[in-house]
């Protein structure tokens, strides 16, 4: 005998038809789950960059009044000073004259004066960029050490590369500025010598001082790069941020010259630290944003553990 067909009613769904205790399986069931976007490396670095250009700028602006130059007459008393107003630190360049100088003639004690007063000045501003490099190095370094840290999400290789990035960085800038500003001057007066003899042959001045400051910055880009690198934990990647952050500093450097160069021709922006605090917060900026940047894209995303 056949069993009676049961009438499908209209209203009724598929599902009221399944027997109890079975649950309705989704379709999207299968698809896995979708990963948080993370904020990419060099985003990060960019912004530990503005960061850092912005604090260095306001810092150099306190150590570029802290090395006044004080020429020393023998007896000990102070008879010329670079500048009558010092900043929150002061850490005087003492001058010395020669003992003779006071057998000498009038006009040769003035020159003398001039003399030493220049050489003071000199050894003054290689302690200005010394500190103003070694600013933003430190800063950039601490910055791009944790942000790598935290965008491999472990707390001890930040740790790590903010100490590496930060203390090298330091030691890199100040060693640099140290050495290669002398060296400018050196050049500066061979050059200014040919340029006299003859006035035709074009400047060399421009080429020095954006070799000085690559010089340093691109020691900076270096060691600040490791920092991020040991900070992301990833061998592999700490090579490419290490030529990046050296790419980044020549890439600030010239910038920051070429920028100052022509947007104030009038101002003494021709030596390592310029005399206006438009030019010099501007350099400082400029090679801690190219620097950040340029090692953040080259290191790369990191892979979280």
């Amino acid at each position: 005998m056949d069993s009676p067909e049961l009438p499908v009613h209209a209203g009724v769904s598929p599902a009221a038809s399944r027997p109890s205790g079975t649950a309705e399986v989704p379709k999207d069931a299968d698809r896995p789950p979708t990963a948080p976007r993370r904020t990419p490396i060099w985003l990060l670095a960019l912004g530990v960059g503005i960061l850092a250009g912005g604090l260095a700028g306001l810092g150099g602006e306190v150590t570029n009044r802290a090395f006044p130059v004080w020429v020393v007459h023998p007896k000990g008393n102070v008879v010329a000073r670079s500048t009558e107003e010092t900043g929150v630190l002061s850490f005087p360049v003492r001058a010395d004259l020669p003992p003779e100088f006071d057998s000498l003639d009038g006009y040769v004690r003035t020159g003398a004066r001039s003399v030493i007063l220049k050489r003071g000045l000199r050894v003054a501003e290689g302690y200005k960029a010394a500190a103003a490099f070694g600013l933003v190095a430190a800063l950039l370094g601490i910055g791009l050490g944790l942000t790598g840290g935290l965008a491999r999400g472990t707390g001890r290789s930040g740790l790590f590369g903010a100490l590496l990035g930060g203390l090298g960085g330091l030691a890199t800038a100040v060693a640099l500025a140290l050495l290669l500003v002398p060296l400018f001057f050196r050049l500066q007066d061979s050059a200014e010598s040919a340029q006299f003899q003859n006035p035709d042959a074009p400047s060399s001045l421009f080429l020095l001082l954006v070799a000085t400051h690559a010089g340093i910055s691109a020691g900076i880009g270096a060691v600040v790069g490791l920092g991020l690198g040991l900070g992301l934990g990833e061998r592999r990647r700490i090579a490419g941020a290490v030529l990046g952050g050296l790419a980044g500093g020549c890439v600030g450097a010239f910038a920051s010259d070429a920028i100052n160069s022509l947007a104030y021709p009038l101002m003494r922006t021709y030596v390592p630290v310029a005399e206006e605090p438009i030019p010099r917060v501007l350099a400082l900026f400029c090679v801690a944003v190219a620097t950040a940047l340029f090692a953040g894209w080259a290191a790369g995303d990191p892979r979280r553990r």
